[in-house]
């Protein structure tokens, strides 16, 4: 948490650059951004231990919806061609809902 709060919130404020970078509601450590109609988005999963079985749902589901929606909101618009994304947390089992 520690590393993705430092280097990726915020980031857009440490140089000059033309795009936008938009974030989830709520989630401030979420976000995307379209450079060269390349839609990249930048997610904090929960990972490690499941601690609280309902909080890592909620907080699945609510990033799994809100990246379907960026992706339905610019892919089929023509803002963007392609998506990277890029997430924080080792993939497993407990993350196959959202993958």
């Amino acid at each position: 948490w520690d590393y993705w709060t430092t280097n990726f919130v915020r980031f857009e404020n440490y140089w000059n650059h033309n795009f936008t970078v938009v974030r989830q509601p709520g989630h401030e450590e979420n976000f995307y951004f379209i450079q060269k109609k390349t839609l990249i988005i930048g997610l904090n999963i929960v990972g490690g231990r499941v601690h609280n079985q309902t909080e890592w749902d909620v907080r699945l589901n609510s990033e799994f919806e809100w990246v379907r929606n960026v992706i339905d909101l610019n892919v089929p618009t023509g803002n963007a061609d392609g998506v990277i994304i890029m997430a924080h947390a080792k993939p497993t089992q407990d993350h196959q809902d959202f993958f």
